[in-house]
């Protein structure tokens, strides 16, 4: 298996989060342009995905916006890698699970808010150490 660089493994985690955002964010524009939810729900689901991306999303772009100013060199702890890219899919694939089968008819808007509410902050704990290592110290490094 081909050694991963501390770059590539920070742009896969990247794409996961960013994807997840922009795919549950693309599944409310949608049902709400089909008129499957109203105002009242598309708000309120766009709000608690947002706040519940934010902080994670921002110390990408952070990340970034450093790395590309100052162009470290990081090497990477595979390791290390798994654990966040484990994170990082549990995260956003237990957000999702809430979201997808709104596209199906299935489960409720207001339910996929409720636990989006309650898991996002339930699991923080597991991605918030891993961001540090990934995305606040390697891009300062």
């Amino acid at each position: 298996m081909k050694r991963l660089s501390a770059a590539s493994a920070r742009a896969i985690l990247a794409a996961i989060w960013a994807a997840s955002f922009l795919i549950n964010l693309t599944i409310a524009l949608c049902l709400y342009l089909n008129h499957d939810i109203g105002d009242d729900n598309f708000e309120k689901l766009t709000t608690t995905l947002n706040s519940s991306y934010v902080t994670y999303l921002a110390a990408v772009i952070g990340c970034y916006v450093i790395v590309y100013t100052k162009k470290p060199k990081t090497s990477l702890n595979p390791g290390l890698f798994v654990v966040a890219l484990v994170s990082s899919l549990l995260w956003n694939g237990v957000l999702s699970a809430f979201v997808w089968p709104l596209i199906f008819e299935r489960g409720t808007v207001e339910g996929a808010i409720k636990y989006i509410g309650y898991f996002a902050p339930l699991l923080s704990w597991i991605v918030a150490p891993i961001f540090t290592v990934f995305f606040v110290k390697n891009a300062t490094e």
